[in-house]
Formats: structure tokens, sequence, C-alpha cells
């Protein structure tokens, strides 16, 4: 009886293909999902018990920052005026 003589094949597997296929999955899924949005803080705020209803109109707001300057802001141009006018007189500015 002869010899059976069985070639050894190569164990050689070709993956290009599979990387392919692996990266347009991943850019797939990555340009067609969507992140959750990250909840703002939720503020309780406490419930206001007094009547008193507070003017909409002739509003000072003054604002001081870390440094220590003074930012001043009046709803009426004519008031924000005269108040500039008499601060320059207090302190010597024109």
């Amino acid at each position: 009886m002869p010899k059976l003589i069985v070639k050894p094949k190569s164990t050689f597997i070709d993956m290009t293909a599979m990387s392919d296929v692996t990266v347009l999955l991943l850019t797939f899924f990555m340009l067609t999902s969507t992140f959750i949005q990250k909840e703002p803080v939720v503020v309780a705020t406490p419930s206001s018990v007094s009547e008193i209803k507070i003017p909409e109109t002739n509003i000072l707001s003054i604002l001081v920052d870390p440094d220590g300057k003074v930012f001043m802001s009046l709803d009426k141009q004519e008031d924000k005026a005269n108040v500039l006018k008499l601060l320059g007189k207090d302190f010597g500015i024109n």
C-alpha cells in the first residue's frame, strides 16, 4: 500500500475585508448615534408667600465684580443721565 502524503495547507487568512467592514460599521454607528444630553441642574426655588408685586419698570441693577469694579444699570435713559451727573458732581468728574 502506498503511503498518502497530505500537503500542508497555509493557515494564513486575509483579514483585509473584515477590517474594512469593521471600520465601516464603526463609522456608521458613530455618525448615526445620538448622545444623551446632560440634564441641567434642577434648582428647587422656594415658593413666595409675599403678595407684593415687584415692579417691572424703574429698576436699578448694581453689579460688583471680584476686582471691585461697580457697574450700574437703569431702565430709563434720562434717569441714568441724571444719576451720572450727580455722581460726577460728588466725585468731581465731568
